[in-house]
């Protein structure tokens, strides 16, 4: 991020100074500053503010709701701010930050598919759920946009602190994520139908892709459940998927667009979900398409080690500032018992893999968060405040935001095929509570597919996941909504392919190998288009022939290989190898076994590594041992280097360095005894941080 003429990472910590006596703000921010930190991030609540209806307080009656007074404080300490004005900014404040009177009011309500109130199970007091799509919502919303917003544009830089404005906070969440929950009030169908309109040309078009004869799209109802078995009737119930990402989008967009009309323009703006890695119908394409970046929390366990990994790998590919919204130190009341070590190593991996800035949620603690490094008075935690000020002195000691990854491989999310499978997805946020594997609650319909795809999908993903992990070949994670620009860096692309895909993206596949790339594709080339109507772009272009008998397994007995371009299970034909253009298309036309670590991931690990074999690509870290993962950053070679084992079991490693290197341990400052490559010894969990000096 680039201020006043100056570039510097975005390494920030959340204090509420509403929650804290105003004569103690001083300190809490030196106390900030005196660990290493440039920014604040703060809270904006509108029921905070707002005392009575269209009655606003900034200071006057109470001195803690005194922001300009806090700001001004910032800035005198050399402390810049990102602010957080909402209209929902969780927080965990009651009602999110919500006005009652606002959640309360029917014009306001989003409503389920039954027509009545959706309630967002929040603690402590549950609230009808505020519909985003309504009018008289957003003129509620301005009244609070009128008074804080001048308040807001004198404070932003240069001249004031504010550098970055968060938009509302987790939207997608607080609509409950089911694909039938909400929102049905008549302004959501109104902006339904409005999506309808942008997609289609004409109602023809869209009477052609739903095979029915509507006569304008204001008739279109829609679809309240999953209530068909017939794939010619999925495009209906894929749209309403899709339109959910819309609703999310447009609905940022407004708010950004009222903040801007009110003078706060020129500096980023990001909104920020609970959520590690970013599910639909938060779409990071389309957000930022209305925003700067898009961030993500994380609340984990290091026993959840790769949800971690793989929220900070895709979220490193897909966002312009793969940034760390919410990085819990301490926790809620009601939340999981998160221990200093777990976030301390959650945070760690996550910078291990990718997210280049972070906002450590909360770093002063209050009610409803316990266990932060700063109390409200000024006082510290040692672990935490010492964990935290050792790590801001590393980043900054390494100039870590300026380094980067040679990352030659990307596995891509098919958002096509995660939109049918979150359709057919029962679960909702009770039975995630319970802990009821969403594997549990997807239903079994097949749409007359070669195979129930919604639940194909997911196991061949990861078993490609799991290869590559096992293999030690770079990669990254990506999704289908990138455009080519962002796809050719990569010399290979993987992406699981079944009956359907949509004509862009076939087309996108094939320019991407014309251009040199390998596209590795399986185990069904599609046939039809996203309007399950006949397309064949792909196959016919490659040349291949599909087909759809039962598909071997690749396993221990039934050997995988190629030979003569054609991939080969024992003595199996079961895909092969086309040129096209400049590059290749690798077709597994394969089943693998079920893979959910890379213990598993034997058969996996050779389909990948053969697969990628003609590229000649080097692999990152210690062969011989797949229980330890290490990543390089420095591009052409390593500056920093990070190994970490995630079991609970000591581990040994070579770490293989050029024979003049110098290795320097950076959390203790010690140089390793012995130039060249290492034999280093890792406790359970550990985690190291080395750098490379030559």
């Amino acid at each position: 991020m680039k201020v006043e003429g100056e570039k510097f990472p975005l390494y920030s910590g959340s204090v509420d100074y509403w929650r804290i006596p105003a004569d103690k703000w001083s300190q809490v921010l030196e106390r900030i500053a005196g660990m290493g930190f440039r920014i604040i991030s703060t809270a904006i609540p509108w029921n905070v503010h707002e005392i009575a209806q269209d009655l606003f307080d900034f200071g006057t009656t109470d001195k803690q709701r005194d922001i300009e007074g806090f700001l001004n404080l910032c800035r005198e300490r050399g402390l810049y701010a990102l602010i957080r004005p909402g209209p929902c900014v969780d927080a965990e404040i009651t009602y999110y930050g919500f006005p009652k009177r606002i959640l309360y009011d029917p014009e306001i309500q989003a409503l389920s598919a039954y027509g009545t109130k959706v309630i967002v199970p929040a603690v402590p007091d549950p609230f009808p759920m505020p519909s985003y799509a309504s009018e008289k919502f957003y003129e509620e919303v301005s009244k609070f946009f009128d008074v804080i917003c001048p308040i807001i544009a004198r404070n932003l830089a240069p001249g004031g602190p504010i550098i970055g404005v968060q938009i509302d906070n987790d939207l997608p969440r607080i609509f409950m994520n089911g694909p039938f929950s909400a929102d049905y009030s008549s302004h959501a169908v109104r902006w339904y139908h409005e999506f309808l309109t942008s997609k289609y040309p004409s109602i023809g078009g869209l009477n052609r892709a739903y095979r029915t004869r509507y006569a304008e799209f204001e008739e279109i109802e829609p679809p309240r459940a999953l209530a068909t078995t017939e794939r010619e009737a999925l495009p209906r119930y894929i749209d309403w998927m899709e339109y959910q990402e819309y609703y999310v989008g447009l609905a940022l967009s407004v708010l950004a667009s009222l903040l801007w009309s009110r003078g706060v323009r020129g500096i980023p703006t990001y909104h920020s979900t609970r959520s590690t890695i970013p599910r639909l119908p938060l779409s990071v394409s389309r957000t930022e398409r209305e925003l700067d970046f898009q961030g993500v929390g994380l609340f984990l366990a290091r026993s959840k080690y790769d949800s971690i990994r793989r929220g900070a790998l895709y979220l490193s590919t897909v966002s312009r500032l793969p940034y760390l919204s919410e990085s819990g130190m301490g926790t809620w009341p009601w939340g999981p018992g998160l221990q200093p070590s777990d976030q301390q190593f959650a945070m760690l991996v996550g910078l291990m893999y990718g997210f280049r800035g972070f906002n450590t949620h909360m770093l002063v603690e209050r009610n409803r968060w316990l266990g932060s490094p700063i109390s409200p008075a000024g006082e510290t935690d040692d672990i935490q405040f010492t964990f935290l000020k050792r790590l801001l002195e590393i980043l900054e000691s390494t100039q870590f935001h300026t380094l980067q990854r040679n990352v030659p491989v990307l596995l891509l999310r098919n958002l096509e095929y995660e939109r049918l499978h979150q359709m057919c997805n029962n679960s909702n946020w009770l039975t995630q509570l319970l802990g009821i594997p969403d594997d549990l609650l997807l239903n079994n319909r097949t749409f007359s597919y070669t195979e129930t795809i919604q639940k194909a999908y997911p196991t061949l993903w990861d078993g490609f996941y799991w290869g590559l992990t096992r293999s030690k070949i770079p990669f990254a994670i990506g999704d289908t909504d990138m455009d080519q620009p962002a796809l050719s860096p990569y010399r290979a692309l993987i992406i699981p392919s079944f009956d359907f895909m949509s004509v862009e993206l076939q087309s996108k596949i094939i320019e991407y190998v014309e251009r040199g790339g390998t596209a590795i594709l399986g185990p069904e080339l599609p046939y039809l288009g996203t309007d399950m109507r006949g397309c064949t772009v792909l196959s016919e272009r490659a040349g291949i022939q599909t087909t759809t008998t039962r598909r071997p397994l690749v396993g221990l007995h039934d050997p995988f290989s190629f030979k003569d371009d054609k991939v080969r299970v024992g003595n199996r034909t079961a895909g092969e190898i086309k040129s096209l253009g400049k590059g290749k298309i690798v077709y597994l036309g394969i089943t693998l076994p079920p893979t959910s670590n890379r213990d598993d991931a034997i058969e996996a690990e050779t389909v990948m590594t053969k697969s990628l074999k003609h590229l000649k690509l080097s692999v990152v870290g210690d062969a011989q041992n797949p229980s330890v993962d290490e990543i390089h950053w420095g591009v052409r070679a390593p500056n920093v280097i990070f190994q970490v084992n995630a079991t609970n079991q000591p581990q040994s490693v070579t770490l293989k360095i050029a024979k003049r290197a110098v290795i320097r341990d950076l959390w203790t400052g010690e140089q390793l005894p012995q130039k060249g490559p290492q034999e280093i010894e890792l406790k359970a969990h550990e985690f190291r941080i080395f750098e490379v000096v030559r």
